[in-house]
């Protein structure tokens, strides 16, 4: 429970502040717990933004994939993990600008992204899938990545304004979408 509220406060102000500029005293303080429980927690400041980090991702990974249907075209299993991940970001917002602002960031260790790349395995799968289908252009998955989280940001900021999901507007983000990646 204390580690779960140290990571939540965490997140929150390092999201407004930046890491840099978010001392661990205000963490403790704003957790309501002591300095050295974070510290039983956390060994240093960057493990607990790898752990901000991995709670996030698991978080969106569970979400993403729950509706996740092998039987269906990989362009529908492509529409599907992006309509979800969408609607997992609206519904999570202050998880979704921590990614926003630390995905690729240097505060975040190769053992963590490796880690985390585990948890969307079925993601990477539906890409090479889409590759070799044809479906979509050719592109590392690096690439792919970036562009579906660029997106995903950009658009996120449109349902924000609006305060709820507009089932139009998601139509025509996914169509802008699927016109950037499809061959």
């Amino acid at each position: 429970m204390k580690k779960e509220q140290i990571i939540k406060t965490a997140m929150k102000l390092f999201v407004s502040q930046g890491f840099e500029n978010t001392p661990t005293s205000q963490i403790s303080k704003e957790s309501q717990v002591a300095t050295g429980t974070l510290f039983h927690h956390f060994k240093t400041k960057e493990d607990l933004i790898n752990e901000v980090y991995i709670y996030v991702k698991k978080s969106m990974a569970s979400y993403v994939f729950k509706n996740y249907k092998s039987s269906d075209s990989t362009k529908e299993q492509i529409k599907q993990i992006w309509t979800d991940i969408i609607k997992w970001s609206f519904s999570n917002q202050d998880e979704s600008q921590f990614l926003e602002k630390f995905y690729g960031s240097s505060y975040i260790d190769n053992v963590t992204v490796e880690q985390m790349e585990k948890d969307f395995e079925i993601g990477g799968k539906v890409f090479e899938t889409s590759k070799k289908e044809k479906l979509i252009k050719d592109m590392p998955i690096e690439l792919f990545s970036n562009i579906t989280f660029g997106l995903l940001h950009a658009f996120e900021k449109e349902f924000y304004k609006k305060k709820r999901l507009d089932d139009k507007l998601l139509n025509k983000c996914w169509d802008m979408y699927w016109g950037l990646l499809k061959r």
